[in-house]
């Protein structure tokens, strides 16, 4: 179930995610929302595009945005054999 957060302002000038692309950085935000306790979220990119962005036709977009969060290191992404890839969010 999603999870209400609050942001704190140091994400708006973290040297890294201050300079992402505006897309990049809302997915990061909806990850937030989406994560459990721990941070752990399914990261199939058509189950995240349906809870972030589910008016888009497919999930080009947010497959390149978890691509460029990993890259970040904001997150990490690894195959799990009965539940597909599973996200963590690091930072």
């Amino acid at each position: 179930m999603p999870r209400i957060r609050s942001i704190k302002p140091e994400f708006w000038g973290h040297p890294v995610m201050g300079m992402a692309e505006d897309s990049v950085k809302c997915l990061a935000l909806a990850l937030l929302n989406l994560a459990d306790d721990e941070g752990y979220f399914l990261a199939d990119p058509r189950l995240v595009r349906s809870f972030a962005r589910p008016f888009d036709e497919d999930s080009t977009n947010v497959r390149r945005a978890l691509e460029q969060l990993q890259k970040m290191g904001w997150i990490e992404v690894r195959n799990h054999p009965s539940h597909g890839e599973i996200g963590l969010i690091i930072n």
